[in-house]
Formats: structure tokens, C-alpha cells, sequence
């Protein structure tokens, strides 16, 4: 029987820094890869088992410690509590960021026998999603979720992208949940970098606004094989003899750096690798996967460290028109069968999010949403597997009658679970 999963939300609070932000620290500049990074909130939800909420005074208990150490960590990641100034900074005001409090109808662990896609939503916060101007947008929103009966919680954020990628929000949640255990903060605290990104990659002044999606990634060998099959089969969902499209994948800059910079340097940090197929339906399934494998292998190949070098210079606001030119190619071209159609992927695989521990232990599961707030454009996210080992969880969104070709696809469902249990 499919669960009927209810979010009661019982309160929501604003949570600002509990040290005022120094007047010297009053603007933060965003970089030039903040800048390209779409106006969007990024979702992430962690799921403890723990029996420190199984009644209301330790529910309250745990709320006024989570806002305490929130308020703490918010101090050190002071942007975090500032509004968007203009296209180019951060006003840090301390006006906070939310925090809501909601009550789940359902076990933990039924959830997690039987994981309801759609109703993830439901585990994160109430934010305007494009609604409210970007001046008036909070950087962070957190939902405390006590599920039913005392057997565990979730925490689900919204992470603004203007200031920060996925290894600066696993950042984030490491300091907060360090500071919230009493643990070590003092080793990431010590290499918090706020500046390096402004420094190296400076803003341009007259960047176009555009629906782009320059998401974050790890990458390695494995997720680019994985990548590349779901690729391929999202191809064969379209329908068209040709398949021509583009997988618009995210690379990490920091490791390309010179010197390579720390996972604690935070803000957007990468840049999107190209790969286009053309690939007919008379090619051998076999070659096709491998063909797509060794393109996106090359695309990536191609944001080195020469390139991040023409980034940080005079040369970056030439580098930017010509990524502007080849965005609007791809997505305006058409083939003779019809627009090309194209695909933003991602990979959080590794970043440390499943090891997110506030004092109740590693999350059991770190998801994305269920889909609500859809990118325009059709999206893959690799994740860590809840299940452990070495599986690859795939957040995949497409068109609906795309999604129901692909999950009826043999050769898919051949390698892929379709939103399995998470636990036994």
C-alpha cells in the first residue's frame, strides 16, 4: 500500500549569526563563476535514525540546538546570512536565513522500505522559488522533519547556487554538524576561504542574464561511464532516428588549479564540459556506448589547467562571450529531425554528504527532491548510493513521456533499480 505522507510545518523561525558581521566584512563579491551560476536553489536532504526527538521536550530540545549551532556556523559562513546586493555582490546584512520545524505523519523506516519520489518535497523547506527577487532571497533554508513514533529525523536545505556549488554545501554541513557534535570545527575553520574565488576568477560587470545550468561535480571514470549510459538510453527515450544531443557535464575547477585549492574554498567552482553526439540508430549498440563514453572522456579533458588559467586573466571575459556564443548554439540549433536536445549532469558521488554527522551517526540517506521545482532542461545527478557498496544512485529528470519510454527500456531497467528500498 503506497504510504500517504503529511508535512505538518509547527513553526518557522529566522536564524541570524550570533556574532555581528564586521562592517570591513560588509560586501562580498561574487566571482565570475558565481555569476554564470543560474538565480536557483539546490535541495539536499539527510535522514538520521536517532530517538533524541521521540517527545515534544526533546523535540524542542533538539530545535534550539540545531538554530543555536545553525546561528554559530552561519558566523563563520557569514554570506551565507546576506542577501544579493547586485550582480556582482553580497550584501552581508545578517538577515538570516530560515528555519522551519514540521512534523511527519509516517515512520522513518516505513519511508525508507518504500521511498515516495514525489513526496520528497515535503521534507524541505518553504521557499519562493523565482518568485521573490534575488535581493530579497534567502541564501539558506533548513526544515528540521520529526518523523513518527521517535524513529528519526531529516534535515532538508535549500542551498541558493548564486554563492555556492555542492562542495561548498557539503562545507557547509560538516562545519554546522561539527559545531552541533562538539567536534572538530577548528580544521575547517582554519581552511574557510571566502576571497579565492572573487580573487581568481573576477567578476565581469556586464554578464548576460540566461537560464544555464553550470552545476557542480567530482568526477571519475565510473560516474563518466554511468553517465554516459544513462545518456544514451535518455537518447533512445526521445524517440529520434538521430540522436543528436548534448551532455552539458559540471567539472570541479579546484583540483585544475595552480596550486590546486581546497575543498573549503568556497563558492562555484566549476565549469561545463561539452560533449555532443551524433549517433544513428544503424550504430552498434555497444559502440554507442562506448563512443559516448570516450567523448564526454574528451570533453572533460578539455577544462585543464590551461583553461582555468584563461579564466582567472584579461582573457576571461573572452573565454565567457565565447561560452555564451556556444550555449546559445546548442541550445537554439536544430537538426533535420528537430531541436537538439540537451542534458546537464552532475555528480555529488564522493563529496562527503553521506558522512554528514550532527551526533546521531552518518545519515542512512542523502537525497535530492522529488521533483517540484524541475530544471528547464532535462537533468541527471549522481549520488552516493544509501544502499552502501558500489552502487551509484541516478537522479534523473525528463519529460514525462521520455521518463516512461526509459522506464520501460530493457537494456535500462537491465542496470537500474527504479527507486528502490534503502533499507532491507
Amino acid at each position: 500500500m503506497e504510504l500517504d505522507i503529511q508535512a505538518e510545518v509547527l513553526s518557522t523561525e529566522t536564524v541570524k549569526p550570533s556574532s555581528p558581521t564586521p562592517s570591513t566584512l560588509g560586501t562580498w563579491k561574487l566571482s565570475l563563476l558565481d555569476q554564470l551560476s543560474p538565480p536557483v536553489h539546490i535541495p539536499t536532504i539527510l535522514y538520521y535514525a536517532t530517538s533524541d526527538a521521540d517527545n515534544a521536550e526533546k523535540i524542542k530540545r533538539m530545535s534550539t540546538r540545531l538554530q543555536a549551532s545553525l546561528s554559530e556556523t552561519l558566523t563563520h559562513f557569514y554570506p551565507l546570512a546576506g542577501r544579493i546586493k547586485d550582480r556582482s555582490s553580497i550584501d552581508c546584512n545578517d538577515e538570516g536565513v530560515l528555519f522551519s520545524l514540521a512534523k511527519i505523519n509516517i515512520n522513518l523506516f516505513d519511508f525508507l522500505r518504500m521511498p515516495r519520489i514525489k513526496s520528497l518535497d515535503k521534507f524541505l523547506p518553504r521557499v519562493s522559488h523565482g518568485v521573490e527577487p534575488e535581493n530579497a532571497t534567502v541564501q539558506v533554508a533548513v526544515q528540521l522533519n520529526i518523523f513518527a513514533s521517535g524513529s528519526g529525523i531529516a534535515i532538508g536545505v535549500y542551498f541558493f547556487h548564486k554563492m555556492l556549488d555542492a562542495i561548498s554545501m557539503d562545507a557547509f554541513l560538516q562545519c554546522w554538524a561539527a559545531i552541533e557534535r562538539d567536534g572538530d570545527k577548528e580544521t575547517i575553520l582554519q581552511q574557510l576561504d571566502f576571497t579565492v574565488g572573487s580573487g581568481l576568477f573576477p567578476p565581469v560587470e556586464a554578464v548576460r542574464s540566461a537560464e544555464q545550468y553550470l552545476l557542480k561535480s567530482h568526477w571519475v571514470v565510473k560516474e563518466g561511464t554511468v553517465l554516459s549510459f544513462i545518456w544514451k538510453c535518455a537518447m533512445a527515450a526521445s524517440g529520434k532516428p538521430t540522436k543528436q544531443s548534448v551532455l552539458a557535464c559540471a567539472v570541479n575547477l579546484r583540483p585544475r588549479m595552480v596550486p590546486p585549492l581546497s575543498v573549503y574554498c568556497v563558492g562555484n567552482m566549476a565549469w561545463q564540459a561539452m560533449a555532443t553526439s551524433m549517433l544513428s540508430d544503424e550504430d552498434e549498440r555497444e559502440k554507442q556506448l562506448s563512443n559516448l563514453v570516450c567523448m564526454l572522456t574528451a570533453a572533460i579533458a578539455k577544462v585543464d589547467r590551461d583553461h582555468t588559467q584563461g579564466l582567472q586573466g584579461v582573457t576571461r571575459f573572452r573565454k565567457v562571450s565565447s561560452f555564451w556564443e556556444e550555449m546559445e548554439r546548442t541550445y537554439s540549433s536544430e537538426s533535420l529531425e528537430g531541436p537538439v536536445t540537451t542534458y546537464v549532469a552532475s555528480s555529488w558521488c564522493k563529496l562527503g554528504f553521506n558522512e554528514v554527522d550532527f551526533g546521531w551517526g552518518k545519515p542512512l540517506w542523502v537525497s535530492h527532491s522529488g521533483g517540484k521545482f524541475l530544471p528547464l532542461v532535462p537533468n541527471i545527478i549522481l549520488m552516493d548510493s544509501g544502499r552502501g557498496g558500489d552502487q551509484i544512485e541516478a537522479w534523473v529528470a525528463l519529460g514525462e513521456h521520455e521518463m516512461h519510454i526509459l522506464e520501460h527500456d530493457a537494456e535500462f531497467t537491465s542496470f537500474a533499480t527504479l527507486n528502490p528500498s534503502i533499507i532491507p
